[in-house]
């Protein structure tokens, strides 16, 4: 073609693709871009328009047929997109597999930010908290999961990462620590898990505990200030009391001097009355 010059091919990866292919398809590799969705685009064309997200400066300098994406999404509140996380120049993006020996199986189990300058040691913990934290739940737990069924398996990868990272949150919180927004944010996400299909009475319970220790902190803020005023009242009352008590007996003295009228018995002015 004689204007082939003038487009690009933009390969667009997602999470469900990764889930999809990694352990059927590829093993040492993340995707097989030649399988996921692709589009051709005018090379002028600039990214916000085509709407897959922005490029570092570099690659918009290389001249290349296509270019090979990861469409990154984060899930938040009501299992809705949000904006993915703020990202610096040393932040680098790594996926992770997970391989099962008695399965002899190879699967996709999430992606995790890092410093470039980091070492694995340093995200062993965030790494090791993923699919442990959901096993935990169901040892503590053993109807959280009895009713939840999704016929999308990869949908439902994609829900029990989000879960796992809203328990991991509200785990590493103290009760007395969560504020009242917090608190009605993750209501509302602990509504939105139980739609499909989870059992969450004992997260709910730790909300409502949660709720009452915010009261009880509110009530002592509350006893605490009226304290300290009652305190500072009755000071002043005692002031006002002995600066009466002064008055009275001061009072009291200047009265037994006092003539009846300002000419009795006042020599200067007993010739002129």
């Amino acid at each position: 073609m004689a204007k082939a010059h003038l487009y690009t091919t933009v390969k667009v990866a997602r999470d469900e693709d990764l889930m999809e292919q990694i352990g059927r398809d590829k093993y040492f590799d993340l995707v097989d871009h030649n399988k996921v969705r692709s589009f051709r685009i005018k090379r002028q064309m600039p990214f916000n328009l085509f709407k897959v997200g922005h490029l570092r400066e570099a690659t918009d300098k290389v001249k290349v047929a296509e270019l090979n994406l990861f469409l990154e999404v984060e899930l938040g509140q009501g299992l809705r997109p949000i904006p993915p996380p703020v990202k610096n120049a040393d932040d680098i993006l790594l996926f992770f597999k997970l391989y099962d020996p008695l399965k002899e199986e190879l699967s996709y189990v999430g992606r995790l930010y890092v410093k470039a300058g980091g070492m694995p040691v340093e995200i062993l913990a965030k790494i090791n908290r993923g699919v442990p934290l959901l096993e935990r739940i169901l040892n503590i737990h053993k109807d959280t999961y009895t009713n939840f069924s999704m016929k999308d398996e990869n949908l439902q990868t994609v829900l029990l990462e989000s879960f796992a990272a809203f328990i991991e949150t509200m785990s590493t919180t103290k009760v007395y620590e969560v504020q009242e927004e917090v608190l009605r944010r993750a209501t509302v996400s602990v509504k939105d898990f139980e739609q499909v299909g989870l059992e969450l009475s004992w997260m709910k319970k730790r909300l409502e505990t949660a709720k009452k220790v915010n009261k009880c902190t509110e009530s002592r803020i509350y006893v605490d200030l009226c304290e300290t005023a009652l305190k500072v009242g009755r000071a002043k009352v005692r002031e006002l009391e002995e600066g009466l008590v002064k008055a009275k007996t001061e009072l009291e003295d200047w009265s037994t001097d006092l003539p009846n009228s300002l000419a009795a018995n006042d020599y200067l002015l007993m010739d002129v009355v």
